[in-house]
């Protein structure tokens, strides 16, 4: 007899799987008739309950969950795959980062030694002498260059024309005013600057002044080389011991042609302030 009704619901109807894959209801078509059909896996018997007329659906729950399963399951592993390469991908840029910020310090420190060296006097006349002078605009403190024209009239002077006539007390003032120990003599609009000869007295405390800034830049130098050193070692976890020593070695290499420059720079420097004398 069940048998029978199932092949009368299935000529007539549908057959819907509801729960774990097992034949629960079959809806019949315009009859109504309710069927009972026992589940693929154990269990009571179900009611086989109508739907709507006409209509003829087959679900095979289990078939479409095993290619579900399927296709979850791969597209996981191409998710992981994704992520273990950007992950390589982000740890390649972050181990160059604490060189670059090495090389930014370092150039920051020899961009500040040239400021200061620029303002020992050597003796011979130079527009760059003049550079960290600052002349008080408006209450406020504004680099010469900005408000006045410095030029070389010979190798003991220097000739400087303010944009504003106005400022030429004040610019005059400013240069008087600076560590270099000038006398400025304003004429008209134009400032003139003798440049004297150095005593030795005076060059070697220059020299001295400049080998002290040259260790200053050495110690911010070597800060910057220690804190790219402890950026890779926080990342030491995520590289190979080679790879490590291998970013460590570029950072001493870096550190050590910033250190020389720094030598080199100011052994110039001391030498034209020698020969000023």
């Amino acid at each position: 007899m069940a048998m029978a009704a199932m092949r009368r619901a299935l000529s007539r109807g549908i057959i819907r799987r509801r729960c774990c894959g097992a034949l629960q209801s079959v809806q019949c078509g315009a009859s109504g008739d309710r069927f009972f059909s026992r589940p693929a896996f154990g269990g009571t018997d179900s009611p086989l309950i109508r739907d709507q007329p006409g209509s003829y659906s087959l679900f095979f729950a289990r078939g479409f969950a095993k290619k579900s399963a399927k296709a979850k399951k791969a597209a996981r592993a191409q998710e992981e795959e994704e992520d273990e390469e950007e992950e390589e991908e982000e740890i390649d840029l972050d181990v160059e980062e604490p060189k670059r910020g090495a090389k930014e310090h370092m150039d920051a420190a020899m961009d500040a030694l040239a400021t200061e060296l620029g303002k020992l006097r050597t003796g011979r006349a130079t527009p760059g002498m003049l550079d960290h002078v600052e002349v008080e605009i408006d209450e406020k403190p504004v680099a010469l260059s900005h408000v006045a024209a410095v030029s070389v009239v010979n190798s003991q002077t220097l000739s400087v024309m303010p944009f504003d006539t106005s400022t030429v007390k004040k610019v005059e003032a400013a240069i008087r005013l600076s560590p270099l120990g000038l006398n400025p003599i304003a004429a008209e609009q134009i400032i003139s600057v003798p440049i004297p000869k150095l005593t030795k007295e005076l060059s070697d405390s220059m020299c001295k002044l400049a080998s002290k800034a040259g260790e200053d830049t050495k110690k911010s130098i070597r800060r910057g080389r220690q804190t790219a050193m402890d950026q890779l070692k926080k990342m030491s976890s995520s590289l190979s011991k080679d790879e490590l020593k291998r970013h460590e070695k570029e950072v001493d290499e870096l550190t050590k042609q910033f250190v020389k420059a720094v030598d080199d720079v100011c052994k110039k420097k001391e030498a034209e302030i020698s020969k000023g004398v």
